[in-house]
């Protein structure tokens, strides 16, 4: 009696053992399948991040600044020339630092801006520098040339144009000269044009408005 009674208790160990045994298996596979789901929705979560991190940062081209001066608008100055030559009975040749207008026996521009710089330049009898550029921006107090015009090839004496288009702090300005003879002081004398269709036209090409 006492041998199947200790059988009987040592088979409901076993038993219960067995179960215990099941049900943690059970339980661990459950686990895993939550880990794996939770990583999977933090590589959705950084890949999104990433994507709109991308996609919200600014293009270097957006930051490119337009300048003043460019090779651009010194063609657009060339067509204006030769259209508003053409409405003043007028033929303009562009001159450049080593390309002069022989104007009445002066070398321009060279005499006025550059290494060979030898004259004063006035304007409205105030000495002005006048300062080579590509970009439309100058020295302090300096006026940056950007292009010079002349009618000297194609007019009679003493009914000769000489432009020299500028800017001054910002400014587009044309000026313009007609002196013909030199002077003790070597100073050559400019004014800023009356005309204000060649002082528009110049401005419209600066500020890039319609002419």
């Amino acid at each position: 009696m006492k041998k199947v009674l200790t059988i009987s208790v040592l088979a409901g160990i076993f038993l219960l053992g067995g179960c215990q045994s099941g049900e943690e298996a059970d339980e661990t596979p459950s686990e895993n399948t939550s880990s794996v789901a939770v990583s999977s929705t933090e590589s959705q979560t950084t890949e999104s991040t990433s994507q709109s991190t991308t996609s919200s940062s600014p293009t270097s081209s957006s930051e490119v600044e337009e300048s003043l001066w460019n090779d651009d608008k010194a063609q657009s100055l060339s067509s204006f020339m030769a259209d508003w030559g053409e409405t003043m009975d007028q033929k303009y040749k562009e001159y450049s630092e080593g390309n002069n207008v022989d104007w009445y026996g002066t070398q321009i521009p060279d005499v006025l801006v550059g290494e060979d710089k030898s004259w004063t330049t006035m304007l409205d009898e105030e000495p002005v520098n006048f300062e080579w550029s590509e970009d439309g921006e100058a020295s302090e107090d300096n006026y940056a040339l950007v292009a010079v015009y002349s009618d000297a090839d194609s007019q009679g004496y003493m009914d000769q144009h000489l432009y020299f288009f500028t800017i001054h702090e910002g400014e587009p300005k044309v000026l313009v000269s007609k002196q013909n003879q030199g002077n003790a002081e070597n100073n050559f004398y400019f004014w800023e044009t009356d005309n204000q269709e060649l002082k528009d036209g110049f401005s419209s090409i600066v500020n890039e408005k319609q002419i």
